[in-house]
């Protein structure tokens, strides 16, 4: 049988497999039992001895193979010959797949449908199988096909935003846009996915470099937190921890937590937009055109608005987000209240002086 994978490693194809190298007896002058037979010799004898394919089933009611790519891509093909005439009408075909979702098995079983009747006159298995592993091979979006799905269908608006896909490096490549802001970020998909995680890079936006930097940071977590076993105080007590896909997570995080809410969000101390209607920022604290601050429950205020808030009477260890009710955390303030208080009262006093 073939040898079995450790987790996210691939096989490299032998390329004795290949049809050309693969031979079997001809067609012409046999009965369809006597190909047959010599088909499923054949098999027998060679296929157990390919990398990436283990022979579990071969017999005249049904040939089964597994096909394998990585532990996360890999594809259960049945074979049944056809009654008669036998090899010039295609063999039947049906796929099974616990890592591979059903949408993606459906439109894979119609290509393989397409490609036997490639093969009239000729044997089946092997050119099928073969097929199916180089296309597995050959698309790194295999593996993330119902993730796919879900954010061509939930998060993608086709009046504003774009999804490239780059199926030879497994690559999406997102541009959205929101009134006069707008974000380009990429997606990459790795061959041994979702044992590892996508990689995140954000290549253009007209958002504030802060927060392109901020939002960058998150997903990676999202990401590595998909495929790193949380920290636990005693190990042995711990649940067996297995990776899973980060895809949809971190593209919904960046499309709707991101994007689309820093574009619609208001300043919940001004109750004012958070963002300039025109994409334009000032490097001066007081400038109204300064960049937003994001506090640690993801929510933004302008940086006088949320300045004032901190700096001025009542001060309390406590203050919270007028958003979400959550402690505030920022670390342009990090001084205790002690000294919060005692800078105001400096403050206040100075202006009395000034008056007077």
């Amino acid at each position: 049988m073939a040898n079995r994978l450790a987790p996210g490693n691939s096989l490299h194809h032998d390329n004795e497999f290949e049809p050309e190298n693969f031979l079997f007896p001809d067609a012409s002058n046999q009965d369809t039992e006597t190909f047959i037979r010599q088909e499923l010799e054949k098999l027998n004898q060679r296929l157990p001895k390919q990398d990436g394919y283990t022979l579990t089933t071969c017999n005249r009611s049904m040939v089964q193979v597994r096909v394998l790519c990585t532990e996360c891509k890999q594809i259960t093909i049945m074979f049944q010959f056809p009654a008669q005439n036998y090899p010039l009408n295609p063999i039947l075909i049906e796929l099974k797949s616990k890592t591979v979702s059903p949408l993606l098995l459906k439109g894979l079983l119609t290509k393989c449908d397409e490609e036997a009747k490639n093969f009239i006159g000729q044997a089946h298995v092997h050119k099928i199988c073969y097929f199916i592993r180089k296309f597995l091979q050959e698309n790194p979006l295999s593996a993330c096909a119902e993730e796919l799905g879900f954010i061509k269908s939930k998060l993608i608006d086709p009046e504003t935003d774009t999804l490239k896909q780059r199926l030879k490096t497994g690559s999406l490549v997102f541009f959205l846009k929101r009134g006069n802001y707008n974000i380009e970020f990429k997606l990459n998909i790795p061959h041994s996915y979702p044992v590892e995680a996508v990689e995140i890079l954000i290549n253009n936006s007209n958002l504030p470099l802060h927060l392109c930097k901020i939002f960058n940071g998150q997903s990676r977590e999202i990401a590595r937190s998909c495929i790193d076993p949380p920290l636990v105080k005693k190990p042995e007590k711990s649940v067996q921890f297995k990776p899973s896909p980060s895809l949809k997570l971190v593209a919904e995080f960046l499309i709707v937590k991101c994007f689309r809410k820093c574009v619609s969000d208001i300043c919940f101390i001004c109750n004012s937009e958070s963002l300039p209607v025109i994409p334009r920022f000032s490097s001066e604290p007081t400038d109204p055109f300064y960049p937003v601050m994001v506090l640690c429950c993801s929510h933004l205020y302008h940086y006088g608005c949320i300045d004032t808030f901190l700096r001025t009477p009542p001060f309390d260890e406590r203050k919270k987000c007028l958003a979400c009710g959550k402690r505030v955390f920022h670390e342009n303030w990090k001084d205790s209240v002690k000294l919060m208080e005692e800078k105001w009262a400096y403050k206040e006093a100075k202006n009395r002086e000034i008056e007077d």
